[in-house]
């Protein structure tokens, strides 16, 4: 029994002990980071930094409408060299669409736009037309327009690929891609 007893004793102990140390724990915790500052995350430069020839400038351009950001060169490099950021920023609002950032060595030039990217823009589809196959462009099968009506009567194409453009599955990101497609669809003239 002795056994039992001074096992139950340690057991007891150790759960104690575990409970003091968790208390312990949290108070420490609880005051220590009280007065602790914190570090800024980016290495944001002064507004006065002025723009070189080594600063790096990004591009960004982010189409609402689409969700896609587009990054590209900045084209008018020239036209900040030797400009602080906020010169940046006064030729570049955010009344504008424009948001500047300079991290590090480059300077970020984040514009919003209120469209579609050319790509979207760029997409075709064929769709039913007054029974003709026809081509709209645009980025989605909402947001199109008519290009051309094609001599393809509907009703002459096979069920599976009448029931395909009607679905609105026959889509494609180019003008080139669509006109392949078209060459195999003039078989049903």
């Amino acid at each position: 029994m002795d056994n039992r007893r001074m096992g139950l004793l340690i057991i007891v102990m150790l759960v104690v002990s575990f409970g003091v140390g968790y208390a312990l724990s949290n108070t420490y915790q609880y005051f220590s980071l009280k007065n602790i500052q914190q570090k800024p995350v980016a290495n944001v430069k002064e507004e006065s930094d002025l723009i070189n020839e080594d600063t790096q400038i990004v591009f960004e351009k982010e189409y609402t409408r689409c969700g896609h950001l587009v990054i590209s060169e900045f084209n008018n490099k020239n036209d900040l060299i030797g400009k602080t950021v906020k010169e940046v920023k006064k030729q570049y609002t955010a009344e504008n669409g424009f948001k500047i950032t300079l991290y590090k060595e480059a300077l970020i030039i984040h514009e919003t736009i209120d469209d579609w990217c050319s790509r979207d823009k760029g997409k075709c589809r064929l769709k039913d037309f007054k029974g003709m196959v026809a081509i709209y462009m645009g980025p989605d099968g909402k947001n199109d327009h008519l290009l051309r009506v094609t001599n393809i009567k509907m009703n002459s194409l096979p069920q599976d690929t009448k029931k395909m453009i009607l679905d609105g599955k026959y889509e494609f990101d180019n003008q080139q891609a669509l006109n392949d497609a078209l060459e195999n669809l003039d078989e049903y003239l």
